[in-house]
C-alpha cells in the first residue's frame, strides 16, 4: 500500500518584528527631521544675515513636516522644535543685522564712545596732544606729521587728530587720523599723512582734536 504524499507546508506568516519594521518605515517623516536640522544650522549662523534665511527655510520645512505628522506620520515633536528654532534664528539674525547697521551709522561713537564734556573740562584734550614734527615722507613728495599723545585723563580714550597743510595756492588741505585707544597716563605716537599730496611737506598745523572715552568702562 503506497503512502499518500505529504501536503506542502503553507507559507510562513510574516513575523511581528517584520511588520513593525514595515509600519515604522512607512510612518517616518524625513521633512520634519530635515526641518529641525536646518533650523539648528540657521540658529548657529544667526550672527550673520544668511542665518536668518537658513532659519526661515528650516521653519518652512518644519511646518511641512508638522502638517504631515497630522496626517499620520511621525516627527510631530521634531517639527514643532524645528519651527521654534527657525523663528529664533530669524529673530537673532534680525537683531544682529540691526546692531551691525547701528555700528556703521554711528561710526566712532559706537566703537569708541562719545566726547565727555565734563571730562574735557577737567582734562582738556588739547593738553594731551603735541605736534612734534612736520616733514616729507621718504619719497619726498608727501607731507607727514608726527604727533605725540599722552592721555592725561583718568579714562581710556581714543583721539581724532586733524592736521592741515598749505598747498601752492595757499589753501589748507586737511587729513585726519584716529588713534588707538590709550589708557590713562599712556603715551603713544601717531603719524598723520597728507593724503592729497598737495600740501607743503614742511609746513603743517594741528587744527582739531577730539577725544572719545571708552564706552565700556575705565
Amino acid at each position: 500500500m503506497s503512502e499518500s504524499p505529504t501536503p506542502p507546508r503553507p507559507p510562513a506568516a510574516p513575523s511581528d518584528s517584520g511588520a513593525a519594521a514595515a509600519t515604522e518605515e512607512s510612518t517616518e517623516n524625513p521633512i520634519a527631521i530635515a526641518g529641525i536640522l536646518v533650523s539648528v544650522m540657521g540658529l548657529v549662523l544667526a550672527i550673520i544675515v544668511v542665518g536668518g534665511f537658513i532659519g526661515l527655510t528650516g521653519f518652512i520645512l518644519s511646518a511641512i513636516g508638522y502638517k504631515r505628522s497630522k496626517a499620520g506620520l511621525d516627527g510631530r515633536r521634531l517639527a514643532i522644535g524645528g519651527m521654534v528654532l527657525g523663528v529664533l534664528a530669524v529673530a537673532f539674525a534680525v537683531l544682529s543685522t540691526f546692531i551691525i547697521v547701528q555700528a556703521l551709522n554711528d561710526g566712532d561713537s559706537f566703537l569708541f564712545g562719545d566726547s565727555d564734556s565734563a571730562l574735557n573740562e577737567e582734562f582738556p584734550p588739547e593738553d594731551d596732544v603735541d605736534l612734534v614734527e612736520c616733514r616729507a615722507s621718504n619719497s619726498g613728495a608727501i607731507g607727514q606729521a608726527v604727533v605725540t599723545i599722552t592721555n592725561n585723563s583718568d579714562r581710556t580714550a581714543a583721539y581724532l587728530v586733524d592736521i592741515a597743510w598749505v598747498d601752492d595756492s595757499g589753501a589748507a588741505v586737511t587729513s585726519s587720523v584716529r588713534s588707538a585707544p590709550a589708557e590713562s597716563g599712556e603715551t603713544i605716537d601717531v603719524r598723520v599723512i597728507d593724503l592729497t599730496g598737495m600740501g607743503d611737506p614742511d609746513t603743517c598745523e594741528l587744527t582739531h582734536i577730539d577725544r572719545t572715552v571708552n564706552p565700556f568702562g575705565s
